[in-house]
C-alpha cells in the first residue's frame, strides 16, 4: 500500500511538473490522474500513512501501541479533507476563474473517482 502511495503519488507530481513547464501551462491540468481527483497528489499521501499504520500494526501486536499510529493517518486525512484541499480550492478559484468548471465536473477532491461527464457518458451508453 506505501509502494503504490509512493508511486501515485510521483507520477501524480511528475504530471504537474510537465503540465507547468508544456505549452498549455495556462490551462487546468485535467489529464491523467487529475481527471479523477481534483488532488491526486493529496490521496497518494493521505494512502502513505493509511498503509504506514496498517504496517505499524502488523508490526506491534499491542493493541495500544497501535493506537498511537492511527493518530498520524486521521490527521493527514481530516487536513486534506477540511483544510488543504479546501483551501487551495479557493485559491485555485481565485487564480483562475475557469477552475469552477473543472470543479463541477471533477466532484471529488482527493478520492480518485469517476468525474461527472464520464458518469452521464456511461448512463448514455446503456
Amino acid at each position: 500500500m506505501m509502494f503504490f502511495a509512493v508511486c501515485y503519488q510521483t507520477i501524480a507530481d511528475k504530471q504537474l511538473y510537465l503540465h507547468r513547464i508544456g505549452p498549455d501551462h495556462h490551462k487546468i491540468l485535467d489529464s491523467g490522474v487529475w481527471q479523477y481527483s481534483r488532488h491526486p497528489n493529496y490521496f497518494g499521501e493521505m494512502t502513505f500513512w493509511w498503509g504506514a499504520f496498517i504496517l505499524s500494526h502488523e508490526i506491534y501486536f499491542d493493541y495500544n501501541e497501535t493506537l498511537w499510529y492511527l493518530i498520524g493517518p486521521i490527521v493527514m486525512t481530516l487536513l486534506f479533507f477540511f483544510m488543504t484541499g479546501p483551501w487551495m480550492d479557493r485559491h485555485m478559484m481565485r487564480k483562475r476563474p475557469e477552475y469552477k468548471e473543472y470543479m463541477n465536473k471533477n466532484r471529488s477532491l482527493v478520492i480518485p473517482w469517476f468525474r461527472n461527464d464520464e458518469k452521464e457518458e456511461a448512463l448514455k451508453t446503456e
